[in-house]
């Protein structure tokens, strides 16, 4: 017996990504019954691939990076400001992490590139790592 299939075009509006992928692999799965990924789907043996645009996404933020870590060094750091907002807020459109690297090397407080001993302090308390930016925030982060 097939199952009644719900329409996915207000899904793909909402949800846009996910469901659409869910819907082109496996056009007869039911949305009314809940149940986890590996019940419903057999053949799957992974989640969804990270499509083109992710990947692309994941690269221009390391350019960024290394872009804002040239323009700190050059001395301009308004473009390198600018440089981390731009990486941040392609992050944001897609829904990614930055990597760990960009996070501790960038203030939240002025998103200024940090660079040792040029606009940042840092200094090691017990077990941990206190970085203070030139505008006075500062941030903790466990020795790794």
């Amino acid at each position: 017996m097939r199952r009644e299939v719900p329409d996915p075009f207000p899904l793909v509006k909402q949800l846009q990504g996910g469901i659409f992928w869910l819907f082109t692999k496996f056009p007869n799965y039911d949305l009314t019954s809940a149940s986890s990924f590996g019940r419903h789907f057999p053949d799957a043996d992974t989640v969804p691939p990270m499509t083109d645009e992710a990947t692309i996404a994941r690269e221009r933020i390391e350019r960024l990076q290394s872009l804002a870590r040239e323009a700190v060094q050059a001395g301009n750091e308004e473009r390198a400001r600018s440089y981390v907002r731009r990486a941040r807020r392609v992050a944001e459109r897609h829904r990614l992490r930055l990597p760990r690297s960009f996070e501790r090397s960038t203030c939240d407080a002025c998103d200024t590139y940090l660079l040792h001993g040029h606009n940042a302090r840092s200094r090691t308390q017990s077990g941990h790592v206190v970085i203070t930016c030139d505008c006075g925030s500062q941030s903790r982060y466990p020795y790794d």
